[in-house]
């Protein structure tokens, strides 16, 4: 324990005196340093991280001071006040009202409840770290998959097997409060846990029984499995010494388990088929409410469009076309063209006609005939274009 203290960023050598010390008076005298130590004790006794309890979330008084001892310091002498603080901010619940109460632990009134409690009422002996749950239930929902419905046992299995040390029965009961009671995530139905928070009807108790006995029945197989070797090695045994009549009643023995075991595998078989048959029949459910949904919304905009206001708008936006550009057509270009040829021409063979000034506004002329027919295709296209994407397909 005492590298985990150490380890603690906040708990240096040159801090351990005060933080372990009385250091009430702080309040008063020196409140940068009284908030400093809650601060330094907040991030050592409600680290999820940090294995300074026996149990997950659930914190025993009594063992945690005996936890938090230092042989130079002794046990933390403002140990008392530090909880007393945190509880009235929030980081701890009493267990007693924690299991009790019907309102959510975030709402102000449990921790001013809880602080009045602990100064006139007795002693408290347990906590519950809320930010220890909080993690633990991160954890949780990322295990279960959407509507799942299963057996508390099956879940404590599934989230032992993630943890360093198991959760004991307080952790379980307190975890599946909080996630059903304060953070809305899962229903709780007489042992029965679904994920996400929906009512538990028949169906979703069905498929969890069957869940049950399934996991269950793998149990089983699995310890029958080993059994059988164990027997046929035991048989094997027998035989190398020469004692038949124990070979004998092992192999009597490991055809029993045998049979066991191939009844165990048809009834697994059989479970599994019948849930998935229901969890098949819940997907085709849904799949059907979703193309309801579908078809009345179809229905809604369809009822939203009438044919009269449609044509309306065709024709308002066919008299805001704008008119074509209108240029000879391509035959009428090349009449004159050939016809310019033929002049120039002509002005060439005459003596002294021919410039320079006249054959570059020839050129120029030429030049453009051909932009302004290029212009007229781009328009034409673009115009085409337009009028195919004005209606919707």
């Amino acid at each position: 324990m005492e590298n985990i203290i150490f380890q603690n960023r906040n708990f240096t050598k040159t801090r351990l005196r005060s933080l372990y010390s009385d250091f009430s008076h702080l309040k008063e005298t020196n409140p940068e340093g009284y908030q400093a130590n809650l601060d330094a004790w907040r991030s050592l006794l409600t680290n999820p991280d940090t294995p300074i309890y026996d149990n997950h979330c659930v914190v025993d008084l009594e063992k945690l001071k005996k936890k938090l001892f230092l042989e130079q310091y002794g046990q933390p002498k403002g140990l008392e006040l530090v909880l007393k603080e945190l509880t009235n901010q929030g980081d701890f619940v009493d267990l007693s009202r924690f299991e009790s109460q019907k309102n959510s632990v975030y709402e102000r009134s449990w921790t001013v409840g809880t602080l009045f409690h602990w100064l006139v009422g007795p002693n408290i002996k347990h906590l519950v770290c809320i930010r220890c749950l909080e993690s633990l239930g991160d954890k949780i929902a990322s295990l279960l998959n959407k509507n799942v419905c299963l057996h508390q046992e099956q879940l404590e299995e599934m989230i032992n097997a993630t943890l360093y040390v198991p959760l004991s029965k307080e952790d379980l009961k307190c975890l599946l409060l909080f996630l059903s009671r304060d953070k809305k995530r899962i229903s709780l139905d007489n042992g029965i846990v679904k994920y996400p928070k929906t009512e538990v009807v028949a169906t979703d108790l069905a498929q969890a029984d069957l869940r049950y006995t399934i996991w269950g029945l793998e149990k089983q197989i699995e310890r029958t499995s080993l059994k059988i070797a164990q027997i046929k090695e035991n048989a094997l045994t027998y035989l190398e010494r020469g004692d038949k009549v124990s070979a004998r009643s092992s192999i009597h023995l490991k055809r029993v388990f045998e049979k066991s075991l191939e009844n165990s595998n048809a009834s697994l078989i059989k479970a599994t088929e019948i849930l998935e048959h229901i969890e098949s029949a819940h997907v085709n459910l849904s799949f059907v409410s979703t193309l309801q949904s579908g078809l009345s919304a179809l229905k809604s905009l369809n009822d939203k469009f009438d044919v009269e206001d449609i044509d309306k708008i065709m024709t308002e936006m066919k008299d805001m076309e704008v008119p074509e550009v209108t240029v000879e057509e391509d035959q009428d270009v090349e009449e004159e063209y050939e016809k310019m040829l033929k002049e120039s021409a002509r002005v060439s063979q005459s003596p002294g006609m021919g410039t320079d000034f006249e054959d570059a506004e020839l050129i120029d002329r030429l030049e453009a005939l051909r932009v302004a027919d290029r212009t007229t295709k781009v328009v034409q296209v673009r115009s085409s274009e337009d009028s195919a994407t004005a209606l919707p397909a």
